[in-house]
């Protein structure tokens, strides 16, 4: 039998940090091969893709021994494949059914994410490998309005993605903060062991740092951070 493990997220929550320590973490332990959890398969689709392309995408996912295929979905993409559920059985038995189990991540720290998503979008750099002093978002300014544009964005996404948790089988969903993840990595792990039916494992520690992904522009970040603070108490109406 055919299962899936997706990851729902938004763009900047970590969810590519997460999906990353998760794939290379169930390979180290169990030698299962979950790399498609940091793809985004669905990326292009939006209300006109056909339901046989949808599904499609899905059968086409890397099956790995234990029975998962994986990948990630974002809140656009997510929210078609919710839509086209309500129509076709296919659909909804595949991403929603009792095969199909979710990873919900989020982060905490909403305006963070709002800086990072507006340094992202004006440097073209969401995912660096390699040594952060060469990544071209480390002298990126980023102005308050650009980020109070992220901000609301994001919320409204966040929203989506904390109904669509609640919307799901229990046994079937794992919803959890990216900021939490990052203070426990092991915690977690063993949860998604739990989700995946694998075996729990004793030794996974609080901080294991399996992601390759490089953080970049963090002063100009802290910058951004504290002149919107600043900003917004001087200009919130």
């Amino acid at each position: 039998m055919r299962s899936y493990l997706f990851i729902a997220s938004e763009v900047r929550s970590g969810s590519t940090f997460v999906a990353e320590s998760i794939a290379y973490y169930i390979n180290r332990r169990f030698g299962h091969e979950f790399w498609d959890l940091a793809k985004e398969p669905w990326a292009h689709v939006d209300a006109t893709t056909p339901t046989s392309e949808l599904l499609d995408i899905a059968h086409k996912l890397y099956l790995d021994r234990s029975g998962y295929a994986s990948g990630k979905i974002m809140c656009k993409a997510l929210s078609v494949l919710h839509k086209k559920a309500l129509l076709s059985p296919e659909i909804k038995n595949t991403f929603f059914g009792e095969n199909a189990f979710w990873i919900v991540v989020r982060r905490k720290d909403k305006l963070r994410q709002a800086i990072s998503l507006a340094t992202a979008e004006k440097s073209g750099v969401y995912h660096f490998y390699g040594d952060a002093s060469n990544a071209d978002d480390k002298e990126v300014a980023i102005e308050p309005l650009e980020i109070e544009r992220s901000l609301k964005a994001i919320m409204l996404s966040d929203l989506y993605l904390e109904t669509f948790a609640r919307s799901l089988p229990q046994r079937q969903v794992l919803s959890f903060f990216y900021d939490d993840f990052m203070q426990d990595n092991g915690k977690y792990l063993n949860l998604i062991n739990e989700l995946c039916q694998f075996p729990t494992d004793p030794d996974a520690l609080p901080v294991m740092n399996l992601a390759r992904l490089t953080p970049t522009g963090q002063s100009g970040k802290r910058d951004a951070y504290e002149k919107f603070c600043a900003w917004l108490l001087e200009n919130y109406d």
